[in-house]
């Protein structure tokens, strides 16, 4: 089974401002305030219910100033009256008495960038509370809560209105979300509803509704059409019977069907291959199934990821890159190899590609979900440097199957353990960060750990490589750090750190340089 990356860009888009795309490309909320069929929401939510909101905190934007001032000492609420930045440790002194404790564990590690980030997003979220009046797909609560206000995707609720609610279940957190990208709605007149009540008890006629498309990625989005083809015929057939409907301006089209059965769906799109231009479906009562077509011809790579003795190896992601002038694929959910080493790379349009594994990253560095890969960014079939990379060449709707890309020897772990002297001998806060030079500083850093009681640490990272070794504290009235340590291969357990005391407000060399540090929960 593989492991979806991202599995729905509709609920991804809800949680971020925009998604940066392999090219650079960033999608914003396209989607906003793109009227919702009433199958549409039947066939992609998880959860869909009618409701009033009792009352939203905070309220304003005053009150959440008013929030965070709260929480602050007098000396760092005056710095943000100021508009001058908070040190990590104000912030996180502010965000120990908002969170619960779970919440505030998996902050506390951080630093920098990423913990502004998530101080801006704590205190910036408002919590819609909601009566459920009808229910209409999924399971919910008589009353439920609904953050918004992190991002410019969130759906903006408003007091005492009623509307229809499309959410899913955040799986970290359990509460529910949802989004401007999603069906949620004012409902502003009752009729409205009338066909999620019919769809509910199956008195609507079964329908098959989508869009058509030349964006191959926009099947994977599922909600709507980036590039539409506007004009297309659809043909759907049983027996002896045919019923026809051109997409619209947005490239959607919707067919009502007399009675449910077996169905074949028809695009007009002849220069694609028969598998992907005719479908057939089995339709229920009342019933509504989304079918989305692609104009462009999409080819697929699949393959095994082998390590250098010929067995599959599980668990790394295999990236594709378009050579020049073929573009990089837009791909929103990716997925794992299996754990014989399989791969597929759907949705290709014909041009130039190379297959890589940890593009930019050395051999055992911690990779943001916490795990570490025993392979640096290799190519296929098997480089390191890019330059030797094999290139694949993909014909309109060609599936390319059987591809091996193996991989070079692994390279072994190196487990490096050591000791830190502080000044005052407050050792819990002090950082140790391992770096590979030569990389660019958001990528060097291989791996980071929180110092024990005792001042002991373990860092681990790959045999055979140079490292650089050093440790770090600084808050709004100390400032440590100790000297940039070279590690040569093979170099000797314990390593010794001294931290030496620094004017808080010295520009810190260490610090600008590396201003990506940042410690995931799971690294402690």
């Amino acid at each position: 089974m593989m492991r979806p990356m991202i599995a729905r860009f509709a609920r991804f888009a809800m949680l971020l401002p925009s998604v940066l795309l392999a090219n650079g490309m960033a999608w914003g909320c396209f989607c906003v305030g793109t009227p919702r069929r009433a199958c549409e929401g039947f066939v992609d939510s998880d959860i869909l219910f009618t409701g009033r909101v009792t009352r939203i905190e905070p309220r304003t934007d005053q009150e959440i100033t008013t929030r965070v001032l709260s929480m602050l000492s007098p000396a760092a609420g005056a710095k943000l009256r100021a508009r001058k930045p908070l040190t990590n440790e104000e912030m996180l002194d502010a965000l120990r008495k908002l969170l619960p404790a779970e919440a505030f564990r998996a902050l506390e590690a951080k630093s920098g960038a990423a913990l502004e980030l998530d101080f801006q997003g704590a205190f910036s979220t408002r919590a819609a509370h909601i009566q459920v009046l009808e229910r209409f797909h999924g399971d919910v609560a008589h009353e439920v809560e609904i953050p918004f206000g992190t991002s410019s995707c969130d759906f903006k609720f408003q007091e005492e209105r009623e509307y229809l609610i499309d959410a899913f279940r955040d799986q970290k957190s359990g509460g529910l979300r949802t989004g401007s990208c999603s069906g949620t709605a004012e409902i502003k007149d009752p009729h409205q509803l009338d066909m999620y009540r019919n769809l509910l008890s199956r008195s609507a006629p079964p329908t098959v509704f989508g869009f058509v498309t030349r964006q191959p990625s926009d099947l994977e989005l599922f909600y709507r059409a980036s590039k539409p083809v506007a004009q297309a015929t659809i043909t759907i057939r049983s027996g002896e019977q045919t019923w026809r409907a051109s997409t619209d301006a947005r490239g959607e089209y919707s067919l009502a069907l007399p009675a449910p059965g077996s169905y074949q769906v028809e695009a007009g799109l002849s220069e694609l291959p028969e598998r992907q231009r005719v479908l057939r479906l089995d339709v229920l009562p009342g019933q509504c199934q989304r079918v989305n077509f692609s104009a462009i011809p999409m080819g697929s790579i699949r393959g095994r990821l082998l390590d250098a003795d010929g067995h599959g190896v599980a668990g790394e992601l295999v990236e594709i890159r378009g050579v020049p002038p073929t573009l990089d694929p837009r791909h929103i959910s990716k997925e794992y190899t299996q754990a014989d080493g399989m791969f597929r790379i759907p949705r290709l349009i014909s041009g130039e590609y190379r297959l890589l594994i940890n593009p930019g990253l050395p051999p055992r560095k911690r990779r943001w979900m916490g795990d570490r890969s025993p392979y640096g960014e290799t190519f296929y079939s098997g480089a390191a440097p890019k330059d030797q990379a094999v290139t694949i060449h993909l014909d309109p709707g060609q599936d390319l199957d059987n591809l091996e890309f193996r991989l070079p020897p692994a390279a072994p772990e190196w487990r490096m353990h050591g000791e830190i002297q502080a000044p005052d001998d407050d050792l819990e806060a002090v950082k140790v960060w391992l770096v590979e030079e030569g990389w660019p500083e958001d990528k060097a850093v291989i791996d980071g750990v929180r110092v024990g009681v005792d001042g002991q640490f373990t860092l681990v990272g790959a045999q055979g490589r140079s490292y650089a070794i050093f440790g770090h504290y600084r808050d709004a009235n100390v400032h440590y750090h100790s000297a940039i340590t070279p590690l040569i291969p093979g170099a000797q357990s314990p390593i010794r750190l001294v931290l030496e005391a620094a004017p808080a407000n010295e520009d810190c060399e260490l610090c600008r340089k590396y201003q990506h540090l940042d410690i995931s929960p799971d690294w402690k």
